[in-house]
């Protein structure tokens, strides 16, 4: 499957597979909880959506976001990808999605949300249930009409 070089906003389904403490750029040290998360962002710069989520796979990288500290770790991978194509007036589903999970998981105050002061967050906890996730998104996916474009990594062509 190929991604996309248009602009966009995308979802990354995560996957802790043991409680881990990471230094996380001007953060500092989190504690990360086994199980599953739900990271969103945007990748409206050059490159679009190829260019962001082809970072996001690599685990050699000179950290920048603060996503990158977190995949960068051995003990972290992500399972799935969803992704949406902006359009001139689109939303902006990066604030929307995470305003939605702000009072339906835990999150990590201040994580991937620099530029956007109004978000809590982009990092939530889902805990070590997968399903609870998927029917989360599911649930805000229909609740906005929104149809995603999802793939699993093992289903990318990254090239």
């Amino acid at each position: 499957m190929e991604i996309p070089r248009e602009k966009g906003y995308y979802i990354l389904l995560i996957n802790v597979d043991s409680t881990i403490n990471i230094k996380i750029g001007s953060l500092g040290l989190i504690k990360f909880k086994k199980g599953f998360y739900i990271y969103i962002g945007s990748a409206c710069g050059p490159g679009g959506l190829r260019a962001r989520i082809r970072r996001h796979l690599r685990k050699m990288k000179n950290p920048y976001w603060h996503i990158d500290y977190l995949l960068m770790n051995e003990h972290v991978s992500i399972n799935a990808i969803w992704y949406f194509i902006a359009k001139e007036s689109s939303l902006d589903l990066e604030s929307l999605i995470s305003k939605n999970l702000n009072n339906l998981l835990d999150f990590i105050k201040g994580f991937g949300c620099s530029d956007k002061p109004s978000d809590l967050s982009h990092l939530y906890y889902c805990g070590l249930e997968l399903y609870i996730c998927i029917n989360i998104l599911n649930r805000i996916f229909k609740k906005y009409n929104l149809t995603p474009h999802i793939f699993h990594t093992t289903d990318l062509n990254t090239s």
